[in-house]
């Protein structure tokens, strides 16, 4: 699947972010999988690069619940899978975030205080 992005910025790690998810649908039907690990690999107030073992299909649409901290808040964040890729023994996901402009804001504020720190 291909995917444009249009966004103001797009923030690469240093080091990979460590993160949790867990599948919670798929094409629309609610489902509740456990949680995976998983490591952000650059972010932007509408997605992420998600780096996992999992080897999840997105053939269809598969939504799910991301939880990191970037800075000092835990942030819980809804999105949808939108390309996958091979990278070594593992794979890294395209996730469009589809929380509202709170979400948004909320990860700009923390990438901000993240870089001050830097």
């Amino acid at each position: 699947m291909m995917y444009k992005r249009e966004e103001a910025y797009r923030y690469t790690f240093p080091q990979p972010v460590p993160c949790s998810f867990s599948i919670v649908g798929v094409e629309h039907i609610r489902i509740n999988t456990g949680k995976g690990e998983g490591e952000l690999i650059d972010i932007s107030p509408k997605g992420c690069k998600l780096s996992t073992l999992f080897d999840i299909p997105v053939h269809q649409e598969v939504s799910v619940q991301m939880e990191f901290i970037l800075y000092t808040e835990r942030l819980i964040v809804p999105g949808i899978l939108v390309w996958q890729r091979i990278h070594g023994q593992g794979f890294h996901y395209g996730v469009e975030f589809t929380g509202d402009e709170n979400l948004s804001t909320s990860i700009t504020e923390d990438l901000k205080q993240l870089v001050k720190q830097q």
